[in-house]
């Protein structure tokens, strides 16, 4: 979608210049055909690269570890979304990071579900769209985190301080767990799971 944009975008723009030389203006959009070719190649290959890494993760730091907040802080910082879409979550289903301290990590649609993160700093941490489902966040410092579009269903906050946490179109349920300054979770916001819009 992004090319397409780019290449009709371009050719509208040069289109005026070589109105009278059709020679020129082939040249020009096939430029722009390879250029666009090269960012398509590049975006490919930042996704494998992700898709790897995310794997090799896994396999060279237990799920315990205290080495792997450091890796996941390196790694969110390394692989700055380019193209968001085109670059795979990260999966950190069932790790332990209890105590973990990683404020502001990128972990936006990373799948976190059934992880262990009672007590672990993630102030102004990017959580957005990501799959909480079941996950421990007890006492878990979320202050400025952002929270929107995460599936927090049979998630535990029981403890966590989400101060100033954005929960617009978080999805919860019944067996969501949440804090006792978290009274009615739809006056921040957030979506229960029998509310959701049909699709």
């Amino acid at each position: 979608m992004l090319c397409a944009g780019l290449l009709a975008g371009a050719i509208v723009g040069l289109a005026p210049l070589f109105a009278d030389d059709q020679e020129q203006a082939r040249y020009a959009v096939t430029t722009v055909l390879v250029g666009l070719a090269a960012i398509a190649f590049a975006a490919t290959v930042v996704a494998r690269m992700r898709s790897e890494e995310t794997a090799r993760l896994i396999e060279e730091f237990p799920l315990h570890a205290s080495g792997l907040q450091e890796e996941i802080l390196r790694r969110s910082r390394v692989y700055q979304r380019t193209i968001e879409e085109a670059e795979p979550p990260l999966q950190l289903a069932g790790v332990d990071l209890r105590e973990a301290v990683l404020p502001g990590v990128d972990l936006s649609r990373a799948d976190l579900t059934g992880a262990l993160l009672e007590g672990a700093n993630l102030s102004a941490a990017a959580l957005g769209r990501s799959r909480l489902l079941g996950t421990d966040l007890r006492r878990a410092d979320l202050r400025g985190a952002d929270l929107r579009e995460a599936d927090l269903r049979n998630t535990d906050l029981r403890g966590a301080v989400i101060d100033h946490a954005r929960l617009q179109n978080a999805i919860y349920d019944d067996s969501t767990r949440w804090p006792q300054t978290v009274s009615n979770p739809w006056k921040r916001e957030a979506i229960h799971i029998e509310d959701m819009p049909p699709r």
